[in-house]
């Protein structure tokens, strides 16, 4: 394969693989657009809004004049992931078994770490799969983690931050239905487990609002989803049906990430709201529509990993802001001189916390809002907390008199 380096090496913010992993979503300082630098950002392109032939043109136009390229050789291989796995600041490269460190001028000369090859394909396969990966810190410790999928099974590695591994678990327990079961039973008589081979798609999110990443992954019959516990582990795999190659989004807009499968299925997320959340209202929404919403967590004294959640937000944002307030106003109050609608109440409210926020990658939005022990007087209190977003001059569309986009109240009652 060929690379291409750009004259103009500068790296856009939100992929800068120089910047740390995010411990936890919205944790100040750092990204957690990494987790979605190899397979999830990519993937959710597909939900964005397309663009006219008119202006795919305009494009494509521009970045050919205004872009100059030097064309040099380097070996990628297939399923190439990008991210600095060695802290150095220069982006290094997984590809199948290997990771190779970058040495910032385009070229990936040093291999750091030659992970196992895996079970290897099945007797009359012709060759092994290419195993599939993705990163994403699981561990919790800011270092990119790597977690691959190889025929039937699924390996975690933790990163030890200078391009080298260690393995955290093996998953093969993937459970399969009977008639998909039988059918490999009766065609192959070496199968190590019951189970199916997972070797296909594979993306990391965060399913259960937990802020703890987790991992969808392809199986011959169904996807499977797997929770992570924060330590480099997973829980039990559950199977959702259907199989095809995934893409994930907030579909519903409920505040929670769905999934969606090539083979022409939609997987809605029934994960509830915590306890003691609810939202109301709908703000007034920009040219995306209504803003998903929901917490991390329930709101309890002491969890530091409490969050505010938006997802679906606008993508050409300029500044946005977090209000969190004891006075809401489920009907909303419309400021006409602005034409935006608040449903925290600014007015009347006995305090006023502003948190600055901006969309990641996917277009979530996380406003980090720890609690500490010490609100345990606050138990029983009700609090109220809304996202607004100054939409700027990028915007496809004018959300407002002066492109303001508020979304839904979010109303806690600390537990």
């Amino acid at each position: 394969m060929r690379v291409f380096v750009a004259a103009d090496r500068r790296i856009p913010k939100i992929l800068n693989p120089s910047k740390p992993v995010a411990t936890k979503p919205g944790t100040p300082g750092r990204i957690l657009g990494a987790v979605r630098l190899g397979k999830t950002f990519g993937r959710r392109q597909m939900f964005q809004r397309p663009l006219s032939v008119a202006s795919a043109l305009l494009a494509t136009v521009a970045c050919v004049t205004a872009q100059s390229f030097t064309e040099q050789s380097e070996p990628v291989g297939d399923h190439p992931v990008f991210a600095d796995f060695d802290r150095d600041g220069n982006s290094d490269l997984l590809s199948g078994n290997t990771v190779r460190l970058g040495d910032g001028t385009g070229a990936f000369p040093v291999t750091s770490h030659t992970f196992p090859a895996g079970p290897g394909a099945d007797p009359g396969e012709i060759e092994p799969d290419t195993p599939e990966n993705a990163i994403g810190d699981f561990d919790d410790d800011g270092i990119i983690d790597v977690v691959r999928v190889h025929y039937r099974e699924l390996t975690a590695f933790l990163g030890n931050g200078d391009g080298t591994f260690t393995q955290s678990e093996t998953r093969t327990n993937f459970p399969a239905p009977l008639f998909a079961f039988f059918n490999h039973w009766i065609t192959d008589a070496t199968v190590r487990d019951i189970a199916e081979p997972v070797d296909g798609d594979l993306v990391v999110c965060d399913f259960d609002g937990d802020s703890r990443l987790d991992i969808v992954v392809e199986g011959t019959s169904s996807e499977h989803v797997l929770l992570g516990d924060g330590t480099g582990h997973f829980g039990a795999p559950t199977a959702i049906g259907q199989t095809g190659k995934i893409a994930v989004a907030d579909l519903d807009v409920d505040g929670d990430v769905d999934i969606a499968v090539t083979s022409g299925h939609v997987f809605l997320n029934q994960r509830a709201h915590p306890a003691g959340v609810s939202t109301f209202g709908t703000g007034t929404p920009g040219c995306g529509g209504v803003f998903g919403a929901t917490t991390t967590g329930t709101a309890f004294p002491g969890n530091s990993d409490f969050a505010f959640v938006a997802t679906n937000a606008p993508r050409d944002v300029n500044i946005g802001v977090c209000y969190i307030a004891t006075a809401g106003s489920p009907n909303g109050i419309y400021v006409a001189p602005l034409d935006f609608t608040y449903h925290v109440d600014v007015f009347t409210t006995a305090f006023l916390v502003t948190i600055p926020v901006l969309p990641d990658a996917t277009n979530a939005v996380f406003a980090p809002l720890s609690i500490p022990p010490s609100a345990a007087p606050l138990v029983g209190a009700t609090f109220y907390g809304q996202m607004k977003f100054w939409l700027g001059p990028n915007s496809p569309c004018q959300a407002s008199l002066l492109d303001l986009a508020t979304g839904p109240g979010i109303a806690f009652t600390v537990q």
